[in-house]
Order: C-alpha cells, then structure tokens, then sequence
C-alpha cells in the first residue's frame, strides 16, 4: 500500500488550514413539508419558480414563494421505493425557452430488475406551470449489474457546451468485488461521466435503451464506448458547472477512508481517470484494475471520515446578493449535516471555510440530512436537507448585493416593500438626487415605473 504522490497531500483535511466563517453569511429557512426532497434548481433567467425533486418521483413546484399543489411532474408510478435512490436529478435544456425540455434521473423497476434511466419530457403546450407526463423520452436507460445497485449517481446537467453530461455511479454497493472492473472498463457505463447530444441523430439506433448523439471530441472513441468522458468514479452523486469559470466540480462519495472532489477545469477535455477502485482519494492500492501513477487523475480535494462520511456535492456560487462569495463551490456531508466552500485559484482548491455553525443560527430547524444544495432562478444558494426543509443562504447583515431591475429597495427581491417605497416617492424627483423608484431614470417615478417593477416581480 502506498498513498498516491500528488500535491493533493497537503489537502487531508488535517492539513487543510480550515478557515471558521469568514464569510459574513447565515442561513434561513424557506419552506418545509416537502416529502424526502433529494434536488432543487430553476430555470436560468426565469423568475420565481423553484422546482424541488421529491424522491418517490415527483417535482414539486414553488412559485413565488408558494409550493403549488398540483406537481410540476408526478411519475411515483415508475419510480420505487427504494432506501437510497428513486428521482435524484433533474436539469432543463439549454433551449428550454424554444422546446420545453427538461430531463429527470432516476430508479425504476424492482430487485434485480431495477434500472437507473435518464428521461426526457416536455413542458405542456397548454400550462408553463405542468409537464406533458405523455412527453416521456428515454436518454438512456441501464439495468442494474447486480441485485444491490446503490451507485447510481444522480446529478445530470448541461455544459457550457451544451452537451449533457450524466455522472454514473459503480452500479454496486459497499463491498462489491465487482464495481471496480466497471469503472475502469472502457465497455462499461457504469461508475463513468457521460457527455451526450441527446438532440442529435441517436447513435445507437438499434437500441431503445440509449438514444442520443455522441460528440465528435470524446476521448474514448474507437475505445470503447463512445459516449465516455471520464472513468474511475465510485458514486459521484452531485456535480455543478460554474456559470462564469466553465470547471466542472464533481463529488465523489468513498468507501472506507475518504471523500472526494474532483475538479476537470474548463478547456482540459475529458478523458480523466479518477482512480476507483484502486484509489479512494490519494489513498492507493494497486489490482488488476489500474495501479497508482501518473496515469490517475489526483482529487483536489478530499477528506477523511472523522471529518463526514458521505459527501453531497453542491454548486458554484455565481449569485450577486453575497459580495466576495463569487466563484466558490458549496459542498456538505449527509452523515454530520456539515456544509464548507472553498475556491479553485491556479489549479489548486485553497481557502476551505467551514459554514455549519454560522448556517444554524437557531429559531429554525438544524440543517441535516443535506442530499443537495442547488440554485435557484437567481444563482442564489439553496440548502435541501431530507427532513423537508429548504434553506437559503443568505447575507447575515440582510443586504444585498444584486442590482435586480424593479428593486427599489435593493433587498434582491422585488415585491410589496418595492411597492410600498414606490408610491412613498410618487412624483418628480430633483434632478442629480438619489431617485428610489425611478427605474427608467427620467426624474419621475411614476406609472412606468409601476409597470417595470410588475414586470420582474419575483417575491
């Protein structure tokens, strides 16, 4: 046994310099009674939506600040009851605007006839609000390698390519003799990232089960199969491009010793190798599988199970209300209900902060459980914990730093305290005086200005 030689060593959590709560951030609680919520996004430039995955199958709704009572999509019908996965993932098309498309991941079937699938649906043509439940398209769709398929991943999204990439677990369970030889096999699907055109012609004609394009740049073309774009994953259960920077972050949950945080930064192309399993972080023991070396792509981040035991990957934080947050990536651990950020600066992941205390400020429920920590419509951070609850981070001062057209008060939302300002300030301002309200800046707030605020309503 030998650990891995990589200037990764010097990020074990003992050697992290891990910062307490620099940043001057808090959490509060946005709703709760969600039924084992395991994902949460919105639709780029949208406003006021919020779409919460529920893991029995269905996506929930909340729309300016109410969750609705009919789903957004409910198939609880395909999706089993299973303890650790069900619906896991979902994430809109680039021209969601233009097609309507969204995709889901999640289980179907039941014992050894359990499948992990990536589906497509449509928005109906009749309500923004509802999925046409008819829409229903397969991706791709796997059986299965054993009885136990715990590894499923669970994250799908775009990239700044627009391609989908889909991180999919070894498709084992703990002790799996077998999950290794997966995720190393260039003929396997399992314990891989997949980057797919599922709008192009289907490379794979002949098989129902898969269904989309392969781009012409994949690394392992004519090695394998195609649609390949890094191995030697265990479970990567959330993954998050930032917006700005294009790195692809992807948490790797481990077995026995480590958790992990893989980095591919935008422009590096694919064809990582990230070692499972013979290297569970820069922990390494050769088998007949792949040996320690250069040929492994070393984590930037990782930490030891005294610090957590199962990481929930998060999101790059490219929102305005937090100055000085930009760029850094939230990640937490189911196990402790810990949550940290930290920041890539020259390849190298630096400046670890620990957020637990400061995001449980009391008066609302711990945070615990955490299976996500998505965006919302305005790449604001949002907390998913398993007991139903979703929390915002939020500055602890209460300001903010957007500049949000129709936000007269400069809170980041735009809503009845705008409202309120507006018609305290109705009428002519002084020319070169500060104008609250006067969102089209002709000295006046008046009924235009009305108009602008309703227009980007988002409370």
């Amino acid at each position: 046994m030998r650990l891995i030689t990589f200037a990764v060593l010097g990020m074990l959590v003992s050697g992290w310099c891990l910062g307490g709560d620099q940043l001057s951030i808090t959490a509060e609680l946005i709703h709760s009674g969600l039924t084992e919520p395991t994902y949460v996004t919105a639709i780029p430039d949208d406003t006021g939506r919020l779409f919460i995955v529920e893991k029995h199958g269905r996506v929930r709704l909340i729309k300016d600040g109410v969750l609705q009572q009919q789903s957004f999509l409910n198939i609880d019908s395909l999706v089993p009851d299973e303890t650790w996965n069900g619906m896991l993932g979902l994430c809109f098309d680039p021209s969601f605007d233009t097609n309507g498309f969204f995709y889901v991941q999640h289980t179907r079937g039941t014992s050894s006839s359990n499948r992990v699938c990536v589906a497509r649906y449509t928005v109906s043509s009749d309500d923004p609000d509802l999925a046409d439940i008819t829409s229903r398209h397969v991706i791709v769709e796997l059986t299965y390698p054993g009885g136990n398929g715990f590894h499923v991943g669970g994250w799908i999204g775009f990239g700044p390519d627009d391609m989908l990439y889909i991180p999919m677990g070894d498709g084992g369970y703990s002790g799996d003799a077998t999950a290794g030889a997966r995720s190393q096999s260039l003929t396997s699907l399992w314990g891989k990232v997949l980057r797919v055109d599922p709008n192009a012609e289907d490379a794979y004609p002949a098989d129902a089960n898969r269904n989309f394009g392969i781009p012409d740049d994949n690394p392992f073309i004519g090695q394998g199969s195609g649609e390949i774009w890094a191995r030697g994953l265990r479970n990567p259960y959330r993954a998050d491009f930032g917006d700005v920077s294009g790195d692809f972050w992807i948490a790797d949950v481990g077995l026995y010793q480590r958790e992990e945080i893989d980095v591919i930064e935008a422009g590096d192309g694919g064809g990582q190798n990230f070692g499972w399993d013979c290297a569970e972080g820069t922990w390494c023991i050769p088998n007949a599988q792949c040996s320690c070396g250069s040929d492994l792509t070393e984590p930037h981040l990782e930490y030891q199970h005294n610090e957590g035991c199962s990481i929930t990957g998060g999101s790059v934080y490219d929102g305005c209300a937090i100055d000085g947050m930009q760029g850094r990536y939230f990640y937490g651990d189911w196990c402790g209900g810990d949550v940290w950020s930290c920041r890539l600066d020259g390849g190298a992941v630096v400046d670890v902060q620990s957020h637990t205390a400061a995001l449980n400020p009391g008066g609302q429920p711990g945070i615990s459980g955490i299976t996500a920590i998505g965006v919302d419509w305005q790449g604001e951070l949002v907390i998913v914990s398993q007991q139903g609850n979703l929390f915002r981070i939020v500055p602890d001062s209460g300001g903010s730093g957007c500049t949000v057209e129709g936000d007269a008060n400069g809170d980041g939302v735009v809503g009845v305290d705008d409202i309120l300002l507006i018609l305290q300030a109705w009428g002519a301002c002084m020319p070169g005086s500060e104008c609250q309200g006067d969102f089209n800046g002709d000295w006046i707030v008046g009924v235009d200005d009305l108009l602008i605020l309703l227009a980007n309503w988002t409370a």
